[in-house]
């Protein structure tokens, strides 16, 4: 597994630049530039590429143009407004690519922040959705004015304006300048403070023009270090007086540390890096950036490098999408040959199974790969339970299949895969998906016990659910009574399942439960969900081995089961209440409610009318 994923990283390698390949501690955790620069983007615009007027640009290329220019990419559509309402609010034009630029925003930033300032005067639970899209809207604009910032130092900026040549001479500056940058006179502190020192107990008619100049520039020095303190663009790690941590470039600044060596060096490295890419001279920048790397990573053996630099291996090779996409194939195939009645069409087989297989290859490279980043279980949030259940219901369908070999584990592998892929893509939280977990979560244990059983169980029902449909289907068209017997049979394993797992899960939740909050049972909506699950199908086995449900009702009770793990799973988290909402998936309640309402119109159609083409009851 090790050399594999070492591979894995040095294949990533080659294809990636020292600019990309940076590190940077962002929300409690260590982050590529790629990595970085792909969630913030995603964060602001939904996407995590940005077209410009001529090319379409990388998300790491977008950021170099943020944080090391004055205004080059105020003109690129950074900003998704989705609600027109909001557009017309500010006063700005409506565009129907629902993007729109820094410069687009930024006349109407005072009323931006007027409407955030009224909204954050509610209570959160008085919020409307439209008040959550002003406050998104107003924060991402603030957090990417900060990005603006992150080398401000760097440029020259009015409030430190020079004319004196003599000064300028004295002070060591370059002369046919008036304009200079924090940088330039932050390098004159040194002065500044003899200067200040020698006039602290003179009134300021006393004051000479040298010595009152110097006081003003040590002010404004004060002022802007203050100001710009906690900036984002965290990138250099400091191991200092025996503490370990990050700081952004404004804090070695802020905190007099320009005379620690490795901090002043890696600091001209940043500034060599902005000047370079200003100039247009991207081979000395990278060069530049390879000497900050370099120097960082030699002094700093505490940082995992390795496991940082594979998240950009992961970005580039993107699994889940390119998987979505071959079970969107391997799916399509599938159901071609169910028009074909009379053969069975070995090629489309082939076809599909070789797609849906090299689908799942990389469905699980993927989530090895997010193991091995995070260093956690599968499962650590709603996002990675998409993934992990989509995972599980197409290793069942290909288990069936290689028993079967009738397109039957082919139907409900790609479909499944597929489905439950756009609603982990769908689902995502805002930028980073491997974000740190809350308290309550951070249990490798648990993680590798309770929430994978849990989430297996998921599996099990929402695959019997899926293997209920078709079995549906084949009472419709009449497929004979051995394919549909099959159907059936399979369908009561992976019901029995889903059965075992979500009760085996329930009861380690119970334990852990107990364990945090020390009560066993507290009829949270979460623990009532994943009792509801057990109940259901226990009731549907009962049932059947009564008497009282036949085949068909069995099956329309699988399907409905799938609305029940859906509710339990993550419609809880719409409520918004119970010690178990650790989901977001704001703005979701409308989707899923449709979806629970097509299932079960579907259900009532489709039972009695199967039922009835099979001349068989459904209780």
């Amino acid at each position: 597994m090790r050399i594999i994923l070492l591979l894995l990283c040095l294949f990533s390698l080659s294809f990636s630049s020292s600019w990309e390949e940076l590190v940077v501690m962002d929300q409690g955790r260590n982050k590529t530039v790629d990595a970085y620069a792909r969630q913030i983007l995603k964060r602001l615009s939904g996407k995590q590429t940005i077209k410009s007027a001529e090319t379409k640009l990388a998300a790491q290329t977008w950021l170099a143009d943020l944080i090391f220019t004055k205004n080059k990419a105020d003109s690129l559509p950074s900003f998704q407004i989705d609600n027109p309402q909001i557009a017309d609010a500010y006063g700005i034009n409506r565009k129907s690519s629902r993007r729109y630029s820094y410069n687009d925003l930024s006349p109407a930033s005072f009323k931006i922040q007027s409407y955030a300032e009224e909204i954050e005067k509610k209570e959160k639970d008085d919020r409307s959705l439209l008040d959550k899209e002003f406050l998104r809207i107003y924060a991402n604009l603030k957090y990417y004015e900060s990005l603006k910032d992150v080398f401000k130092f760097l440029f020259p900026n009015a409030a430190f304006t020079l004319k004196d040549t003599v000064l300028q001479n004295k002070w060591g500056l370059e002369p046919k300048k008036d304009i200079y940058s924090f940088w330039e006179i932050f390098s004159l502190s040194p002065i500044f403070a003899k200067s200040v020192e020698k006039i602290a107990m003179e009134p300021k008619t006393n004051w000479g023009y040298e010595d009152s100049l110097a006081y003003e520039f040590s002010q404004i020095l004060y002022e802007w270090s203050g100001f710009y303190q906690n900036s984002p663009f965290v990138v250099i790690p400091l191991d200092y007086k025996g503490s370990k941590h990050w700081i952004a470039p404004w804090d070695v600044l802020s905190n007099g540390l320009m005379n620690i060596p490795y901090l002043n060096s890696e600091m001209h490295h940043l500034k060599h890096m902005a000047e370079f890419y200003n100039q247009g001279r991207s081979k000395q920048f990278l060069l530049s950036a390879d000497s900050l790397f370099q120097s960082i990573s030699k002094r700093s053996e505490w940082v995992p490098f390795q496991r940082i630099l594979t998240e950009n291996f992961y970005n580039k090779l993107e699994p889940f999408y390119r998987s979505n996409l071959l079970y969107g194939f391997g799916l399509l195939l599938a159901l071609f040959a169910m028009l074909r009645k009379r053969s069975f069409p070995k090629r489309l087989w082939q076809a599909s199974m070789l797609l849906t297989s090299i689908g799942i290859l990389l469905h699980t490279i993927g989530i090895l790969l997010r193991m091995y980043i995070s260093e956690r279980p599968p499962v650590t949030n709603l996002y990675e339970t998409f993934v992990f259940v989509g995972w599980t219901c197409v290793i069942f369908g290909l288990i069936i299949e290689y028993r079967k070999r009738d397109f039957l584990g082919l139907r409900m592998a790609s479909f499944s895969g597929l489905a439950l892929g756009l609603l982990a893509l769908k689902n995502a939280p805002e930028g980073d998906t491997m974000g740190v977990l809350v308290a309550v979560l951070d249990s490798n244990f648990w993680l590798s016990t309770h929430v994978i059983t849990i989430t297996l169980g998921y599996a099990g029902t929402i695959g019997a659910g899926v293997l209920g449909h078709q079995y549906l289907y084949q009472c419709i068209v009449q497929k004979s009574a051995e394919i549909r017997k099959s159907t059936y049979e399979n369908m009561m394993g992976v019901l029995a399942f889903g059965l075992c797992l979500s009760f085996v899960g329930t009861i380690l939740g119970g334990i852990w439960a107990d364990q945090s909050w020390g009560r066993f049972w507290g009829w949270d909506p979460k623990e009532n969900g994943a009792l509801l699950i057990v109940l259901w199908i226990a009731i549907l086995y009962h049932s059947r081995l009564a008497g009282w449900l036949k085949p068909v009702g069995l099956a329309a009770g699988a399907c409905i089961g799938i609305i029940i793990v859906m509710l339990a799973w993550f419609g809880i988290n719409l409520l918004g209440v119970g010690l178990h909402s650790y989901g977001f998936t704001d703005g979701a309640a409308t989707a899923l409610l449709t979806y629970c309402g097509l299932q079960v119109l579907a259900v009532f159609i489709l039972a009695p009318w199967a039922a009835h083409r099979v001349g068989q009851k459904i209780l």
